[in-house]
């Protein structure tokens, strides 16, 4: 029904002789096929309240585990983050650097060594921070740690980051 709707939305534009450049959808496999084969003139994006909504799930999941139940204190940041990185990152590399960032970041580590994606170093964009915090950072290597790696690096979401922002 999505697939059909859309096909009969976008001719009926198109038809009225409207140029269309960008279309934002779920992430409905079906959808984002026929965009590929049909429409590849047009812009595909994901809705990124989709999106955040679905990374909100999964992290409460993770956080289901008794050993892992400090991470749902960080829900609500981490999607945050991920709508400041679709905000502010126009590539891949970009999208991944400030991404990957937030494991750092829930450890208290806001300059880090190695970037994820082409730059020598990362660091938060944040300025100081609060020292009245309401949650405890996390420990690097603990199993909470590990589940939010796992979730931030998950390979269907780095293989769909494209969608994600504007090039």
């Amino acid at each position: 029904m999505e697939k059909a709707g859309m096909i009969q939305g976008l001719e009926e534009l198109r038809g009225k002789g409207m140029r269309i450049g960008e279309l934002v959808t779920d992430a409905h496999l079906q959808i984002g096929a026929v965009m590929k084969r049909q429409y590849a003139d047009i812009k595909h994006s994901h809705d990124i309240w989709h999106a955040a909504k679905n990374l909100g799930k999964k992290i409460i999941a993770a956080g289901q585990d008794k050993e892992s139940k400090d991470l749902l204190k960080w829900t609500k940041d981490i999607t945050n983050h991920f709508w400041h990185t679709c905000k502010e990152a126009n590539t891949y590399e970009e999208f991944l650097t400030i991404w990957a960032g937030v494991l750092h970041h829930v450890v208290d580590e806001h300059e880090w060594a190695l970037s994820y994606g082409t730059m020598d170093f990362g660091q938060c964009s944040h300025g100081a921070l609060d020292d009245a915090r309401n949650k405890p950072w996390l420990e690097k290597g603990t199993k909470a740690h590990e589940a939010l790696r796992r979730i931030v690096l998950d390979k269907r979401l780095l293989n769909n980051v494209h969608y994600f922002y504007y090039d």
